[in-house]
């Protein structure tokens, strides 16, 4: 095996919803193994969950000339691996990133109510001989699979933007989680603005009325502090959809941990506001009705051209964020996730490649990533020598 392997760095984002180890080893502190009684529950899972994770693998080797990197993902159950997934390397990107997505009920070798585990190899192929060599291997926490998963929520997650090294937009539909948690009786909760004069007459400005709950999560026996970190980072995403339901961290909320009267688990305790409409959507399942399916641009947008999405529902936009034909002429597009309102921004510099410039965004619904919908963007040809701004809004609707 002439070429080298120790260059590739392998890591894991802080929210997968399953923690990987090398040696399968869940503590990480020696004194807590000497002084606490942790326990590591069974993460659940309904046959209808997503089993989601990333891979993110830095400075790969380029130059590979004898072998083919790979990453083989098994699942392990009764000790028998089932190989569910395999990611093949390519020779352009240092860095590169591994996501699995895939309903629970489509990996036929995973049974019910037995325990099973992710196991990630990094794998060398030697290509004249197809000799494999294990370079490492991982390990997830422990999983099972449940028809009755009463005291647990489903928790899909999202970001606007990619951070806590994950890449949300390659996630299609976001990352889940299935935890053992409960929401309290909620809460009413006033905010006023009154104004008083030196006269001491008072005036009521504006007044909201809205709702707060409490969400515990850890069960009884609590969770491991892997599971608790991720948890935090979870509730610091944009998105947070539980049981289906849109909610966010309610105004100045505290985030509490505690331990469990049994064991020195952890669980949460935190105020989230519901970010759903009392009312009831129309149609069953969402849908993308736009107003419009095309958009002209001039050949210069320095400040940005905003397109409103307007309606119900959480959607993800799609797409190559930035185009670029290989000089300094760029089409960016923002606004990865879309909650309800919200806006995609396109940003251009000047066209100068003398024929017009097309650009495809989609957007996909995060409740239903099997529907879409597509605007085309044509940004002009420059007619002109300088640089002009202009700014237009074109509103369609998301329901």
């Amino acid at each position: 095996m002439a070429d080298k392997v120790t260059s590739i760095k392998i890591g894991f984002p802080y929210v997968n919803p399953i923690f990987f180890t090398k040696t399968g080893n869940t503590h990480i502190f020696d004194d807590s193994q000497k002084n606490e009684l942790t326990m590591l529950q069974d993460q659940v899972y309904k046959s209808t969950d997503r089993l989601t994770f990333q891979v993110r693998s830095y400075d790969v080797p380029l130059t590979l000339t004898e072998n083919t990197i790979i990453l083989r993902v098994s699942s392990v159950q009764d000790n028998t691996p089932t190989v569910i997934g395999t990611f093949t390397y390519d020779t352009v990107n240092k860095n590169q990133c591994y996501s699995f997505n895939e309903t629970i009920s489509n990996l036929t070798a995973i049974e019910e109510k037995k325990q099973f585990y992710i196991k990630i190899e990094l794998i060398y192929i030697l290509i004249s001989t197809s000799a494999e060599t294990i370079v490492d291997t991982y390990y997830s926490n422990n999983l099972i699979v449940k028809t009755y998963t009463e005291g647990t929520k489903l928790i899909r997650y999202a970001n606007y933007y990619d951070r806590f090294d994950a890449l949300f937009s390659e996630m299609n539909g976001g990352f889940e989680i299935r935890v053992p948690a409960v929401f309290m009786c909620p809460t009413p909760t006033h905010e006023n603005n009154i104004f008083e004069s030196y006269e001491k007459n008072v005036e009521l400005v504006s007044s909201h009325v809205g709702e707060q709950t409490e969400i515990e999560i850890g069960g009884a026996f609590g969770l491991i502090y892997q599971q608790i970190k991720t948890i935090g980072y979870i509730l610091a995403c944009s998105n947070k959809i539980i049981d289906g339901i849109a909610y966010e961290l309610a105004l100045e909320s505290n985030i509490t941990y505690s331990k469990v009267a049994i064991y020195h688990n952890r669980k949460i305790n935190v105020m989230m506001s519901s970010k759903k409409s009392k009312y009831s959507d129309v149609f069953a399942t969402p849908a993308i009705v736009p107003e419009i399916t095309a958009i002209e641009i001039p050949s210069v947008v320095a400040t940005g051209i905003s397109i409103n999405i307007g309606g119900s529902g959480n959607w993800v936009v799609d797409y190559d964020p930035q185009f670029d034909d290989g000089s300094y002429n760029k089409l960016v597009v923002s606004g990865m996730v879309q909650s309800g309102d919200g806006k995609i921004i396109l940003k251009a510099d000047e066209n100068t490649t003398g024929e017009d410039r097309i650009k495809v965004i989609t957007i996909k619904s995060l409740d239903d990533p099997t529907i879409t919908k597509t605007i085309t963007v044509t940004q002009l040809k420059s007619t002109e020598i300088g640089i002009g701004t202009m700014v237009v809004e074109d509103d369609f609707i998301v329901k």
